[in-house]
């Protein structure tokens, strides 16, 4: 049996057992390592052949009971063999316990002591820098680390002599590298190069900055603006990177991320030393230059439009040509603005090279608005719609530039690769903003009017901004000849004439008219004080031109600086083929007697807008105008152009008046020009040399060109109009005679100005005059001369035709031209409406008298609906039964009268009876 033995001497094995068990599982439930653990983790490592483990790698289908003391140690054997091995172990390189470890690269701090450490001086250092691997190794271990002019002295003996290795010379190369130098030393040798290239980069910008600020192409005046022309003068190209297929995913167009990548660290040796013997010392592999290969041009949105212009299509063009470049391939990206170079590196690195040559090279130029905007106001208003997108693209098309308006900075700027695209697309700029000095025009509105829009066509006759728009002319509803209005009481707006014949016309049109032209016609002569330029002694006469009055519609009344700023006079002629057959054409030698020219080749000029204080001068200066005569040569040969005179316009009377009931609208002007001497004008050298490119341009049938700019001595237009010496206008005489005595002449000075090239035009004038033997007689006059000029190109551009009446010189009868001018318009609305036909074609008689090939049938077959084209005929504006029509015989005698009566005339020369048809039908 058992005996007594005292409490608590041992405990039963079934409490043991118990006690054991939950000791065992309150271990395996904790999840983190022991102390022992945690405090030796760093001293794992593999001396002397042994190794610690700190847990072992247990099997999830075994497990070992472990026996844990109560403060957590195993118990046994197992124990004390895994404790021995936890013990501190010692380090015999480093002679440190295993806590404490200390790494070879890093110096150990010195410690502290009063005594000061004696450094040898910077000179000393700078005279023997380190000459071999050696020393510089011998400092890494001493700890010290090398001044920067020592480290970068000792990477530059590792550069290459020759730029291109072979691939085995190019890995030994870098092995020395890395084998004498750490990554962090190339690293900073790396940043100091691309410091250099930074500042060198910037210093270029600067002096590009200057040189364009002196050569005037671009105003860099601000700091915006040189930043604008410096990017669109600079473009990003990519590192280029071999490739041995074609990629299929892009490269990040994102600029941002890019330049982060660029910059970011470079950790990897190879890395490092790829770039150290590929970027900063240009060095390249000869097994890598026939390699495959990409990279890109990113462009902004401004420079990928310069492009598209016709002379980067001309180069590209060129470039796939050449043979050079037969191996590499070109990919235009238009989703993001790049240009994608496949082909071995040599040869897309030089690709890029022109690439960025071309838009280093150029040309830009640039319109403030808001200095604009001082001098001509009416630029705000045309701006919205004459530089829209289509209006902008269809210049770029033209000129083979990138015109776009700058809303930031309120400006107009010009790009093109070479200077003849920017000058042309100057030209066209200036035209549709219409900046060129206008004379002063007077027009005649009224209110109360009601009036229906019709659309109208733009053609060519009007200027380049207005053509994209919807311009209308504001007709009245026809009326009935019945249904006249017979106020006569005096009409101080709108001009308009009714159905009744010319006699019967209000009185207070035509003299309000008169009145109008009479105040143009005071105006006094001009004087200069030169002797290069002359102005005529009398006055200018009248021309009446036939055409249309377009205005813009606008649903909102908007404030305007000028009243006339939305109204455009289209000279323009409805059935000209029928007007044109009751007119009969000059001879060649009369058109000579007579004075006109029969072809002319014009050079327009207008003073250059000069951006800054000056922009003034340029309304205090006239146009000008370079006529040559076209002379005609063989049939081999070809046609050869002679100067005749240099006009320049000092002052423009303009009258516009609206006839809402006609087909057509009136525009009376006149317009005083200065005549200069062409033998003195021709000294000048630079004028010499201008005349003499334009004349070789035409002589060698080449393109039509002439020089963008001319520096020429001109007259100063007068500022205000001069009135009488007693401060009142002389009322006009009943016959509306002007009179200009008492009137003060003013003195002008001439000064050098520059003018800009505007454009050619074409001038075919035919003289005309009615066929007195058809025409209504009160539409003829022996003093007034007509005229029909054929217009292409100048300003506007395109072609037109236009129908001139002008008063003789020698007329004093100021009504009875206006009186002509309405019945010609009501002529021409006759015409229109169908109610005049063309006149038949005539055959001429052995006497020398021209008769209807109608007229000589008009017995044998008489035709009720024939129109009335024999002898004088009825007047078409009279009504039924107004006129009594004289017999055939008795009008026959009458026409062969007044035929012999202007033959037997000798002022005029002899009018020949020629009929206007080319042709003749023969029997």
């Amino acid at each position: 049996m058992s005996a007594s033995v005292a409490r608590g001497a041992f405990t039963c094995a079934r409490c043991r057992f118990r006690q054991s068990l939950r000791q065992d599982l309150l271990a395996l439930s904790q999840s983190k390592p022991s102390i022992n653990s945690r405090r030796f983790a760093s001293s794992e490592a593999n001396l002397d052949g042994r190794s610690v483990f700190l847990d072992h790698e247990k099997s999830e289908r075994s497990y070992k009971w472990r026996v844990l003391s109560p403060n957590g140690k195993i118990i046994g054997r197992r124990g004390r063999r895994q404790r021995q091995k936890t013990e501190p172990l010692k380090i015999k390189s480093l002679d440190q316990d295993s806590e404490v470890i200390v790494l070879r690269d890093v110096p150990e701090e010195p410690e502290d002591s009063t005594e000061e450490q004696v450094l040898p001086a910077e000179d000393d250092v700078d005279e023997s820098p380190a000459s071999s691997d050696r020393e510089s190794g011998d400092l890494l271990v001493e700890g010290l680390t090398p001044k920067d002019t020592e480290l970068f002295a000792g990477i530059e003996e590792h550069r290459p002599k020759e730029t291109v290795l072979s691939k085995k010379k190019f890995r030994e190369a870098q092995r020395a590298v890395t084998a004498a130098h750490t990554a962090p030393q190339l690293r900073k040798y790396i940043k100091r190069f691309e410091a250099l290239e930074a500042t060198r980069r910037r210093e270029g910008a600067e002096n590009e900055t200057k040189s364009v600020d002196v050569s005037g192409h671009t105003s860099a005046s601000k700091k915006g603006d040189v930043e604008k022309v410096l990017d669109n003068r600079t473009i990003l190209v990519t590192p280029w990177f071999r490739t041995h297929s074609a990629p299929t995913v892009a490269l990040s167009p994102d600029l941002k991320e890019k330049e982060e990548k660029v910059a970011k660290k470079l950790h990897k040796t190879s890395e490092i030393l790829d770039r150290l013997f590929r970027k900063v010392w240009k060095v390249q592999v000869l097994e890598d230059r026939d390699a495959s290969g990409e990279l890109e041009v990113i462009l902004q949105p401004r420079q990928w439009r310069l492009l598209q212009t016709r002379a980067a299509t001309r180069l590209f063009t060129t470039l796939r040509k050449g043979v050079f470049y037969q191996r590499v391939r070109l990919d235009h990206d238009i989703k993001r603005g790049a240009l994608r170079v496949y082909g071995p590196q040599r040869q897309a690195e030089s690709l890029t090279d022109l690439i960025r040559q071309a838009f280093q090279s150029s040309c830009h130029f640039s319109f403030r608005l808001e200095m604009l905007a001082k001098v001509f106001p009416h630029i705000r208003q045309i701006i919205p719609s004459a530089l829209g997108i289509r209006q902008l693209r269809q210049l770029e098309l033209a000129t083979g530039a990138v015109i776009y308006h700058d809303a930031t900075s309120n400006a107009i700027r010009i790009s093109a690769f070479d200077q003849k695209a920017l000058r042309e697309a100057r030209r066209l700029v200036t035209a549709i903003l219409d900046l060129r000095p206008k004379g002063k025009v007077e027009r005649l509105g009224s209110a109360g009017a009601k009036t229906s829009d019709i659309p109208y066509h733009a053609s060519s006759s009007l200027p380049l901004s207005t053509r994209a728009q919807e311009w209308i002319r504001r007709v009245r509803p026809s009326t009935t000849r019945e249904g006249v209005a017979t106020d006569d009481s005096k009409i101080t707006g709108r001009l308009r004439s009714s159905s009744e014949k010319p006699s019967r016309l209000r009185k207070g049109d035509e003299q309000a008219l008169c009145r109008v032209l009479q105040r143009g016609s005071n105006t006094p002569l001009t004087k200069l004080k030169g002797q290069l330029w002359s102005v005529p002694k009398e006055q200018a006469t009248w021309l009446a031109s036939f055409g249309s009055l377009l205005t813009k519609p606008s649903k909102k009344s908007q404030p305007t600086d000028s009243k006339t700023a939305d109204v455009h006079f289209h000279r323009s002629m409805p059935r000209l083929a029928t007007i044109l057959s009751w007119f009969r054409s000059l001879p060649s030698t009369q058109d000579q007697d007579a004075g006109a020219l029969a072809n002319q080749l014009v050079v327009k000029l207008s003073p250059t807008v000069q951006l800054g204080s000056q922009i003034t001068n340029v309304l205090h200066f006239p146009t000008l105008e370079i006529v040559f005569n076209i002379i005609q040569a063989g049939a081999t040969g070809n046609p050869t152009i002679a100067l005749t005179s240099v006009n320049a316009t000092l002052n423009q009377n303009t009258c516009l008046v609206d006839l809402p009931d006609q087909s057509v609208d009136l525009e009376f002007s006149r317009s005083t020009d200065a005549i200069a001497d062409t033998g003195k004008l021709l000294e000048d050298q630079a004028f010499k040399s201008y005349v003499e490119s334009v004349v070789r341009s035409m002589e060698h049938d080449k393109e039509l060109q002439a020089p963008s700019s001319l520096n020429v001595v001109v007259p100063k237009i007068p500022q205000s109009p001069m009135t009488s010496a007693g401060g009142s206008r002389k009322k006009s005489k009943a016959n509306g005679s002007s009179s200009s005595t008492g009137t003060v002449a003013e003195t002008l000075d001439e000064n050098e100005l520059a003018y800009s090239f505007m454009g050619f035009e074409f001038r075919f004038h035919r003289r005309i005059e009615p066929d007195i033997e058809c025409m209504p007689p009160h539409l003829v006059e022996e003093t007034d001369s007509w005229s029909v000029t054929d217009v292409e190109g100048g300003l506007v551009g395109g072609k037109r035709n236009e129908v001139v009446l002008e008063q003789g010189p020698g007329s004093q009868d100021l009504q009875g031209f206006v009186k002509r001018a309405f019945s010609m318009a009501e002529f021409i609305t006759a015409a229109h409406r169908g109610e005049i036909k063309p006149l038949k074609q005539r055959m001429r008689t052995p006497a020398g008298e021209t008769l209807d090939k109608a007229e000589s049938q008009q017995e044998d077959h008489d035709t009720s609906d024939s129109l009335p084209s024999h002898g004088p005929l009825v007047d078409p504006f009279q009504k039924n039964g107004a006129s009594e029509e004289l017999p055939i015989g008795e009008q026959r005698e009458k026409m062969r009268e007044k035929v012999d009566r202007e033959k037997g005339k000798g002022e005029t020369g002899g009018r020949a009876l020629e009929a206007v048809t080319v042709s003749v039908e023969e029997d």
